[in-house]
């Protein structure tokens, strides 16, 4: 990941300030669901087989940044659906408002091309507008399948993620997966 990389030392304050937001929009709960998996960081809900098994988390303390891994294993056809519906956000949620506190804030929701890793990927990237006066807060989001496992990743930051982290978390968090998971096969 680069030096700039650390332990994380804690939530990150936009974490509270901006994702507790709830979406107030009508319609589907696909806008609102999708902040709360940013603050919840909990992609693939309930179902799993069994409980998350590893999770990382690094700040970037010269940029702001927060990136956080979350390894959880599912039923393969579950995966599928929720990365299916990540597919569909840019359209359902590409432009919503959202706030807490009456103030509303200018959420868009593009799709981001994860790396071609694993068996099957999903990403978006999310930008909140009204963060703060010097900018907006962006965060990325990548799913991805390996076999029965889950690797979900969020990159967060006020201002512009580097694409360049997001995409190495992904193939080096996806590579490992693939190892470990390769390793699991051979001793059993």
């Amino acid at each position: 990941m680069g030096e700039a990389w650390e332990p994380t030392r804690g939530a990150a304050t936009w974490r509270d300030e901006v994702l507790k937001a709830t979406a107030e929009r009508t319609g589907p709960g696909d806008c609102r669901r999708l902040l709360d998996i940013l603050y919840t960081e909990d992609l693939f809900g309930g179902g799993a087989i069994t409980a998350p098994r590893a999770t990382a988390a690094l700040d970037d303390p010269d940029g702001g940044a927060q990136l956080h891994y979350r390894i959880t294993s599912y039923r393969a056809a579950d995966l599928d659906r929720t990365l299916a519906w990540l597919g569909t956000l840019p359209d359902t949620c590409g432009r919503f408002e959202a706030g807490t506190d009456g103030t509303g804030r200018d959420v868009r929701v593009t799709a981001l091309t994860p790396p071609e890793a694993g068996d099957a990927r999903r990403g978006l990237r999310v930008t909140v507008g009204g963060t703060r006066p010097d900018g907006v807060l962006t965060v990325d989001l990548v799913a991805v399948r390996v076999g029965d496992d889950a690797l979900s990743l969020t990159n967060g930051t006020l201002g512009e993620p580097a694409d360049g982290a997001t995409l190495t978390a992904v193939e080096v968090g996806t590579r490992r997966l693939t190892e470990v998971r390769r390793q699991g096969r051979a001793q059993v």
